[in-house]
């Protein structure tokens, strides 16, 4: 196994064997995969952990320490049903399969005691607590997630007094039979029967029930400690926060209250299938006694899990060594059964080595409170919807007890007792992505992968063909995937129209390149995913054994000559077409029947390769859903956190949340009846903050539209009318009609119209009419250019923001003084300096040798650094009103700036700067040598911030391919460089004074454009030297070269404006040497990854510097595709090999 490879993870069981040859077992909190220097790491740090090491709680106490992987062995892997694993085989790249069931058994202790009860069953464990936050929940065909749970704990004293506190309060006292933690930000869990103790002051707050007179007499003496018991523990509201409402006539229609209460709570159904999984070392359960359960003392079971690991096995808690399964008759040394399990505990003492002494004492008594089944794990009852994340969280310190108490109890069968886990074992049935199913599978022996790229795929995933010319209604389902190719066989449907037994249509089945298929949108199912449905057609019941799981109802055309040579499953396995039972589905509780609706809310407990998903509904029943009568629950959330609204407010929600609004209310911040006579020093700011504002919204659309201009959301219809409604905004605040519906064709109406069919959709589950047409990117050009139109009408009114005093007349190029000098802010241009034209801010381009010399050293570019007279439309910080808040410090720094881009601009960077906004920049980079990135182009629009040099500039990338071709650069345009403030950084990695735009761009061309750029994502970096780091490189790297031959494909076609001669000269002189260069790589790819002489000898050639070869097959499928689609556009556009390109059409640089 590499070095750097994880052994364990967060939330594995482990345990070691202490000096004194005392067993322990511990929970893994974290291991060196984290990455502590995330944005999103929290306020509270945790400190590195070395590689080859891992931070363990130790149950009982929760104590921490950094422990060697060495020095512990693997109890159980916590894993949940969804989760991707693998088997770690090392030197191969080995397929993955995700999680479809799990069964897991446990030893649990009987709190307060002394005793464990062996071999549990974890579907028979009952949580203490009857809700915890952050579970969704179903009420009325309603679905939301618990924001938070308040509850009452009722406490007897000795005299008979009883009285009731929050479990906030309740939490001050202290559990005598043991230690709880302090500060723990999980809630204290409570049962009947439990003693506590505490001062008097504790009971300060509580609401008493009766009060006799010894207590009553107590409550003067405040530090007096007193013992009390818990009678009832109960949940007296829930606040939960509604998110979307099943199409149903089922249930009330009317949005439930934000805090529910009373009798309500118990209309209200915990959405939680897969509870049983979460079981893990220290939870706390209820448990009913079961006549067959063994009974033995906590000294004897450690004492037969300590044999199991000295004779070199695991320890299991699913068998002792001298049984199997359940133990009716135990051996002498073990305790009885129930029916003679009285004082088991100090019946066993006498035959330990210590004298009659525990093992351990650390590990005698169990605390009501655990110190590690509460903190530092993922949310009690939560099913870990996808591969287990790394948390920051710290386990808070216990405080122990110096006397625990002990019980010596007998037990009945029936008899409910409170629990704590000591030990878990699971087995695990996978699905693989070759189709094969096995089951029970040691947890310990699969590997969790944590870092998947977005072409791994898995039987019955839902996926659609990229870039492809099939209709909307054409949906994929993944049958099988071969991993070291990266191909999959995919059954092709048409979705089906709502009627009588209506149901998808297969349409073909083909082989393709993972590279070729993507996530569908909508259709993104996995076991735990909470749903609805939304669809008036009944479920299909589940398929009994005789008629199969349903793959055989739709016949499917034969495979072509080239899929029956697709890889078939590995080592013999059979393939298991769908499960019959996905692990225990629980039921509503007896005697309390399903409220109205929860047959319409449920859990994903399987996506099968029919085209269907198994569901489970919060009634308790099961069925089968074609993909598009199911809607994700928390998907498409929107910012006001309602998803759909009911039917009785349709009208006014859609009035207010579609149309555009009165003038009076469009923008936050009124100003009043006479905005039309604001001065200009009240009226330029709201007019810069509501241009930035249309700008940064306009921009996003106008790139979501380059990838699809037919696309048309509610989403996208909210935020066009948005910025319609803020541009009417303006044209109030400046007295003119830009934005006049006039200036529109109708637009506004019919996207308002799209709007309230879509919302009928919703209800009818019918598509609306004309659903193909797109208005949005219509409405989105025309918004675009009425908007360059009101900007120059504001500049012509106001002038460019920069104070005279600070230029004096001259260009920043034209005088070098202040270049190296400290930035003054005080005497030159003062708030009431006179404003100046965009003609009188001019920028001569430099003449000096020093310019020329370094102007000619790129490869077929004459000069890197230069100055064109105006902006672009097309430019994105073109439409913003740019007004520097230190004028004289900011021309010094563009004067500085445009010496060193003179000077010193490295090869493969051009820089173009414009003479009516020197605070604007177009960047051009190609992509560096011996790196996937080489002969690509990068293109960047770059604004220098209003407080320029003290902060960084703005930079935003302009992408040409769909999702993200380098770990730090965004399809959205962000990019991550620490100079940036994007990323962490430290000492010089972080932006100061005197820091220049150069430094970004050579950053960007050196450390981002890298040869492994797969290793540039967050916390990747420690994967360095590992087997999963090295695989997952390679594959990323096949990644980039597609994306990049995509990208210069689009880019030939829609050139940026500024660099049109750039790319013609790129094009002509680095294209075609690019192809061949790739087509040589897969030749040799093919021929096993080293080519050969006539002899058979090893022969030369062009090895890439970075992990490639051998390529997958599925890669060569769409890299040949994509080459073949480059040099048709190259041939259309008449770029040939040597000659001179022929430029694009006007109206299609126009709209780069």
């Amino acid at each position: 196994m590499a070095a750097n490879e994880c052994i364990y993870f967060y939330e594995d069981e482990v345990y070691r064997i202490t000096k004194k040859g005392n067993l322990e077992f511990g929970m893994v909190l974290q291991n060196a995969d984290v990455d502590t220097d995330e944005e999103e790491s929290g306020s509270e740090e945790m400190e590195k952990v070395k590689n080859g090491h891992i931070l363990v709680a130790w149950h009982p106490r929760g104590e921490e320490n950094v422990v060697h992987e060495k020095k512990v062995g693997l109890s159980d892997r916590c894993l949940m049903p969804g989760d991707i694993v693998r088997r770690l085989v090392p030197g191969q790249d080995t397929q993955r399969g995700y999680c479809r069931a799990i069964t897991m058994k446990a030893t649990v202790q009987v709190v307060g005691t002394r005793q464990v009860i062996y071999n549990v069953a974890s579907d028979e464990l009952t949580p203490l607590e009857e809700f915890a936050p952050d579970i969704a929940v179903c009420m009325d065909a309603w679905v939301g997630i618990i924001n938070s749970v308040t509850s009452d704990v009722e406490l007897q004293f000795a005299d008979g007094s009883v009285c009731v506190l929050t479990d906030e309060e309740a939490a001050e006292l202290d559990d005598p039979s043991g230690r709880r933690l302090t500060d723990s930000e999980f809630r204290v869990w409570f049962y009947p029967g439990q003693k506590l103790q505490g001062p008097m002051r504790t009971f300060e707050p509580a609401r008493w029930l009766t009060c006799n007179k010894d207590t009553q007499a107590l409550k003067e003496k405040r530090n007096r400690l007193v013992k009390v018991t818990v009678t009832r523990y109960r949940v007296t509201s829930l606040n939960v926060h509604w998110q979307c409402r099943a199409v149903t006539s089922e249930g009330s229609l009317d949005q439930p209250a934000y805090v529910i209460t009373g009798d309500d709570l118990k209309r209200v159904r915990m959405l939680n299938v897969f509870e049983p999984c979460t079981l893990q070392l220290g939870d706390m359960n209820t448990y009913r006694l079961r006549e067959d359960d063994l009974v033995m003392s906590l000294d004897e079971w450690k004492r037969l899990e300590k044999d199991t690991l000295k004779a070199g096995k695991r320890p299991t808690a699913a068998r002792p060594p001298a049984a199997a399964g359940r133990v009716a008759q135990p051996p002498a040394e073990m305790s009885a059964p129930v029916a003679g399990a009285a004082a088991a505990a100090p019946a066993a003492s006498a035959g330990l080595p210590n004298g009659g002494e525990p093992l351990d004492d650390e590990m005698g008594s169990v605390s009501s409170y655990s110190s590690v089944g509460s903190a530092g794990k993922r949310t009690r009852r939560g099913p870990s919807l996808k591969t287990h994340i790394m948390k920051k969280r710290k386990l808070k310190r216990s405080r122990p007890c110096r006397h625990p108490v002990y019980e010596t109890r007998s037990f009945s069968a029936g008899d409910t007792l409170v629990v704590e886990t000591v030990k878990t074992v699971s087995w695990v049935t996978v699905v693989w992505q070759d189709g094969t199913v096995e089951e029970e599978l040691p947890s310990i022996s699969l590997h969790p992968s944590h870092h998947l790229d977005e072409h791994e795929f898995f039987p019955g995933d839902y996926v659609v063909e990229q870039k492809t010319e099939a209709g909307p209604s054409e949906y994929g389902v993944v049958q099988r995937v071969d991993h070291a190719g990266r191909t999959a066989q995919v059954n092709w449907y048409q979705i089906y129209i709502f009627g009588s037994q209506a149901s998808p249509q297969i349409l073909r089945r083909t082989e393709a390149s993972v590279y070729d298929l993507s996530d569908h949108p909508d259709f993104r199912y996995r076991p735990g995913t909470v749903v609805i449905s939304v669809s008036p057609q009944t479920r299909l019941p589940p398929p009994s054994p005789e008629q199969g799981s349903g793959d055989e109802a739709d016949a499917a055309p034969p495979l072509s000559p080239a899929d029956a040579t697709a890889p078939q499953p590995q080592d013999g396995r059979e393939r298991d077409p769908e499960p019959q039972t996905n692990g225990p589905v629980p039921l509503p509780a007896a005697g309390s029947p399903a409220p109205p609706g929860c047959a319409h809310a449920g859990q994903v407990l399987d996506v099968l390769t029919s085209g269907e998903v198994k569901v489970w509904w919060a009634d308790g029943s099961s069925s089968n859903c074609y993909p598009q009568d199911l809607f994700r629950v928390g998907e498409y959330d929107s910012d006001e956190g309602e998803l759909w609204d009911n039917g009785d407010s349709a009208e006014s929600t859609e009035s207010a949340e579609w149309e555009t609004q009165s003038e009076e209310s469009m923008v936050a911040g009124d100003v009043g009846s006479d905005q039309e006579q604001l001065p200009d020093e009240r009226l330029k700011p709201k007019l810069a903050a509501i241009i930035e504002k249309i700008r940064v919204a306009m921009t996003r659309l106008e790139e979501i539209f380059t990838l699809n201009s037919a696309l048309q959301s509610p989403l996208i219809m909210k935020q066009l009318l948005e910025i319609h409604k803020n541009s009417r905004f303006l044209d109030k605040l400046m007295d003119t009609s830009f934005f006049g519906d006039t200036h529109f064709g109708g637009l506004v109406g019919q996207i308002r119209e799209r709007s309230r069919a879509f919302a009928a959709q919703r209800e009818t589950a019918s598509p609306p009419e004309g659903a193909g047409m797109n208005e949005c990117a219509q409405f989105c050009a025309k918004l675009k250019a009425q908007l360059l139109l009101a900007h120059e009408e504001v500049v012509r009114r106001y002038g460019i923001s920069l104070s005279g005093g600070a230029l004096d007349g001259a260009s920043p190029a034209a005088d070098d003084s202040g270049i190296n000098g400290d930035a003054r802010t005080d005497g030159e241009g003062g708030e009431d300096a006179e404003l100046l034209s965009p003609d009188e801010v001019k920028v001569t381009p430099p003449t000096d040798a020093a310019g020329d010399a370094a102007g000619g050293a790129a490869e077929g570019h004459s000069q890197e650094f230069t100055t064109l007279p105006s902006v672009p439309d097309a430019h994105k910080f073109k439409v913003s009103l740019f007004q520097p808040v230190e004028p004289p410090a900011f021309m010094r720094a563009v004067r500085r700036e445009i010496r060193i881009l003179t000077r010193a601009l490295p090869d493969g960077i051009i820089v173009k700067g414009f003479e009516e906004r020197i605070d604007l920049y177009s960047v051009m980079i190609t992509g560096p040598r011996r790196t996937p990135y080489e002969d690509g182009l990068f293109f960047f629009e770059v604004q220098l911030s209003q407080d320029y040099p003290r902060s960084p500039p703005i930079f935003h990338y302009i992408s040409y391919c769909s999702d993200r071709l380098n770990p730090n650069l965004y399809e959205d345009g962000k990019v991550c460089v620490s100079l940036l403030g994007t990323w962490g950084g430290r000492g010089s990695e972080v932006w100061s004074s005197s820091s220049s735009l150069m430094q970004v761009l050579v950053s960007i061309q050196g450390l981002i454009l890298a040869s492994e750029p797969y290793y540039n994502e967050a916390g990747y970096e420690k994967q360095r030297g590992s087997q999963q780091g090295a695989e997952n490189s390679r594959l990323y790297n096949e990644m980039v070269i597609l994306k990049l031959v995509q990208s210069l494909t689009e880019i030939l076609k829609n050139p940026p404006c500024v660099f049109v001669e750039e790319v013609g000269e790129h094009m002509r002189t680095r294209a075609h040497r690019l192809i061949a260069r790739l087509r040589h790589w897969l030749e040799v790819s093919e021929a096993g990854g080293t080519p050969t002489t006539a002899e058979g000898k090893p022969a030369e050639f062009d090895r890439p510097d970075f992990p490639l070869l051998p390529a997958s097959r599925g890669f060569g499928i769409t890299l040949r595709k994509a080459l073949k689609t480059f040099e048709q556009t190259l041939q259309e556009y008449g770029v040939r090999d040597g000659a001179a390109p022929q430029p694009p059409p006007p109206a299609d640089a126009a709209s780069s």
